[in-house]
């Protein structure tokens, strides 16, 4: 099947009540300046969500036509949304971590937006640090080299591992990040060059890189491990299909689960994939295991209790492009498509995170693509889906 903007996917990712109380308003007040400030948002997509406490953060990201510096945060107890601080660099598909002392590490990512084309400046080279009890951002040490669409891990010890990305080529380079020192350190190379890969923490350690797309514009086949003990990459299985724009679950067993994404074996030639894999942490192997109900490229996949993934929105690789709205609950028992639902929008590119009880945040990403300028539509909203209701709730406030 015929794929339109692989260039682009790689860039891509790659609130009123009147009451005469002078408490009401005030909050009447709040209100109305909250509701000033969202008529200003344009939605975003290449944003990261972080989980602090019970709310979830959001950070930069782009439209398309601008990249954004704000950090908003979601409270899903009140269900608003609102700007709690500032970024230093506005950037997009950068990478953000929580650290142990419960900051937030961000990394790279692109200052420029898909419109700059061939202007784009460079992947940034600066890292920042945000402190939540302060809503205040630091500036970090700098990247040995700027850096977009890479990985970003937490690892035991405390230090952040940086692998691969995109600069003028597909890097096939990492660092490290030290906290304690606060110093970042070449790590040697991945055995492939790599961007818009997967990377997932396993039960042992080591961190385990799955597929992404390369310099020849086609996508990988290989997965390999990284070992804190001895900061070296190893070779792991390969998948039964090479795919990018993935999504990879840590499973309770130790296994990793592997949905979505497309592949590219002959370019601009690309195709769909609905199968599943499974990467067994004992054998070091990934085998085939069933199928996932909708073709799903840059969806959001949350585990959730009882050992199921829930799969949300996404894009598919067909004429047209289309941004899907469905939700599928995939159980790693059965391993097969056990519910399905809507969200109140379509969405892809967007981030997902578990918040109260059986309920995920769906923030933003893209709903359109507008194909005489090959750049998305994003999407404002945010919605609240309830994976064992499966029922949507939208969010007050737009990003």
């Amino acid at each position: 099947m015929k794929y339109f903007f692989v260039k682009f996917l790689i860039g891509v990712f790659l609130f009123l009540q009147c009451s005469p109380s002078s408490s009401d308003k005030t909050e009447e007040l709040g209100i109305i300046a909250l509701l000033l400030i969202n008529a200003q948002k344009y939605g975003r997509y290449g944003h990261v969500s972080i989980p602090i406490g019970n709310n979830i953060l959001i950070l930069g990201g782009q439209n398309g036509f601008n990249v954004y510096n704000d950090i908003l945060q979601f409270d899903p107890i009140q269900n608003t949304i609102f700007q709690v601080s500032n970024l230093k660099y506005a950037r997009s598909n950068f990478k953000a971590i929580r650290l142990l002392d419960g900051r937030v590490f961000i990394v790279g990512g692109n200052p420029s937006p898909l419109s700059a084309a061939s202007n784009s400046a460079p992947p940034l080279i600066q890292t920042e640090i945000y402190d939540p009890l302060t809503n205040t951002t630091a500036s970090g040490p700098n990247l040995n080299q700027g850096r977009s669409d890479f990985s970003l891990d937490l690892l035991n010890d405390g230090r952040v591992l940086i692998a691969g990305g995109k600069a003028n080529s597909i890097l096939q380079s990492a660092e490290l990040f030290n906290p304690n020192n606060f110093s970042i350190t070449s790590v040697g190379n991945l055995n492939y060059n790599r961007c818009l890969h997967t990377s997932t923490k396993l039960n042992n350690g080591k961190i385990l890189i799955i597929g992404g797309i390369n310099d020849s514009q086609v996508t990988v086949v290989t997965s390999e491990l990284f070992d804190p003990s001895t900061l070296t990459f190893s070779s792991s299985g390969n998948l039964s299909i090479s795919r990018t724009l993935h999504a990879a679950n840590l499973l309770s067993n130790g296994n990793v689960l592997v949905t979505g994404g497309y592949r590219v074996t002959t370019p601009p030639f690309a195709s769909n994939t609905k199968v599943v894999e499974l990467y067994d942490s004992g054998l070091n192997t990934f085998s085939t295991v069933g199928n996932i109900s909708d073709f799903r490229v840059g969806h959001t996949a949350i585990s959730t209790a009882s050992n199921r993934v829930l799969l949300c929105g996404g894009h598919q690789i067909l004429n047209g492009s289309p941004v899907l709205s469905s939700c599928e609950l995939y159980d790693t028992g059965s391993m097969t498509v056990v519910g399905s639902g809507q969200m109140q929008s379509k969405r892809s590119i967007h981030t997902a995170s578990l918040v109260l009880g059986s309920k995920v945040f769906l923030a933003s990403g893209f709903d359109r693509v507008d194909f005489s300028s090959g750049i998305p539509g994003a999407n404002k909203t945010s919605e609240v889906f309830d994976y064992n209701q499966f029922t949507s709730t939208s969010v007050f406030g737009d990003l």
